[in-house]
């Protein structure tokens, strides 16, 4: 059931932007440090959604984690990175997400209740990695911001 993999899909997010916002160093800690807890946020609503929404079907939701791991289009990140790379690999992952969100939309999946809910969840999912996409981007152009120069 596709709701199960976006479940799986959201759980296994989840846990890398966990691992990433508590393993984060480095100069640009906190201009991304309280932004991951919004992305956090936004992915445990819409797990709490999707795994209610799979329950109002009549299933079971996925919930285990092996079940989950072998569910997700994303891996479990294991190694520990750059907070420029985990900024960028954030991004990836939450468009790997919504892919598989509109996916579902352009296949007719969704009834219009669920396709609606689905499609809130997707845009805040699209801002988050814009966000992601603009900071490492500025970055890019004006290297790391270093607290004692900011004031």
């Amino acid at each position: 059931m596709l709701l199960d993999r976006i479940l799986a899909t959201t759980k296994v997010l989840e846990s890398n932007t966990l691992a990433r916002h508590w393993t984060m160093r480095g100069d640009n800690f906190m201009s991304v440090h309280p932004y991951f807890d919004e992305i956090i946020d936004t992915l445990r609503e819409m797990m709490d959604w999707v795994a209610e929404a799979i329950g109002r079907t009549g299933d079971y939701p996925v919930h285990t984690l092996s079940e989950c791991l072998r569910l997700s289009e994303i891996k479990e990140e294991e190694i520990l990175k750059d907070i420029s790379s985990m900024v960028s690999d954030e991004s990836l992952e939450l468009k790997i997400l919504v892919a598989i969100v509109y996916g579902g939309i352009q296949a007719g999946v969704f009834n219009p209740s669920m396709e609606s809910t689905l499609t809130n969840f997707t845009d805040k999912l699209e801002s988050h990695a814009w966000w992601c996409d603009q900071t490492v981007s500025q970055w890019t152009k004006v290297g790391p911001i270093r607290l004692s120069e900011s004031k």
